[in-house]
């Protein structure tokens, strides 16, 4: 029995590609493709497939990659995604694996890459390219040798003022919001910096896109 994959890509000449090698293999083959967030969590509804490639950063659709994977996998259909992207970014390999995908390649892997995933993805593994592990270990070398600078050593609380500051908000607007004093603001602010050693917010907004806490277009 074949592997059943959708494809999920808003580049039409990228998607023929992708077609077309699955096509050539032996045990797989296309379910159905779409360019489109919200159709392909509609066709992973109704084809049911075994494989979801997904395009990270669909563009001119209802949904994102990150938001149509999640409801893709809320489904329960059983259907493993995994991620297509051009960004080498930690973020985005961050929250595509929290919204459920169980791979995650860049656009520049090779087939074999490919193919190999797909079929790690069906036996309920996951499976990184090369330059998705390169970016994943050099992350977590950083944190070994900074672990004061891992997010989760902020609090909740921590976190949900970081958010704030980088978005520009002032103290007196994150105290009322928060319902807190602008005293304790400013004790908060301290406190991030002094954990992650980081003593400004243009660094502090590099260092939460850096590590998924906010998205690039918030």
């Amino acid at each position: 029995m074949k592997i059943r994959v959708l494809v999920v890509e808003d580049h039409t000449i990228i998607r023929s590609s992708l077609r077309a090698l699955i096509e050539r293999q032996q045990d797989i083959e296309v379910a159905g493709e779409t360019g489109d967030g919200r159709e392909a969590v509609d066709l992973a509804r109704k084809l049911a497939p075994d494989i979801v490639l997904m395009d990270v950063s669909l563009r001119g659709s209802g949904l994102t990659g990150i938001q149509a994977t999640q409801e893709i996998t809320n489904l329960k259909t059983g259907a493993k995604v995994i991620a297509l992207s051009v960004i080498e970014e930690l973020s985005h390999v961050k929250r595509m694996l929290a919204a459920g995908a169980s791979g995650y390649l860049f656009k520049g892997c090779t087939e074999a890459e490919l193919i190999a995933a797909i079929h790690a993805a069906t036996n309920g593994q996951t499976f990184f390219s090369e330059d998705a592990t390169r970016v994943i270990q050099e992350d977590y070398v950083a944190i070994v040798q900074n672990p004061e600078s891992a997010p989760s050593n902020l609090s909740p609380r921590e976190l949900e003022i970081l958010k704030c500051l980088v978005a520009g908000h002032p103290a007196k607007y994150i105290a009322g919001e928060l319902e807190i004093s602008r005293k304790t603001v400013d004790a908060h602010k301290r406190k991030i910096m002094e954990k992650l050693n980081i003593w400004s917010i243009a660094e502090l907004t590099r260092y939460a896109l850096r590590e998924g806490i906010i998205l690039e277009d918030e």
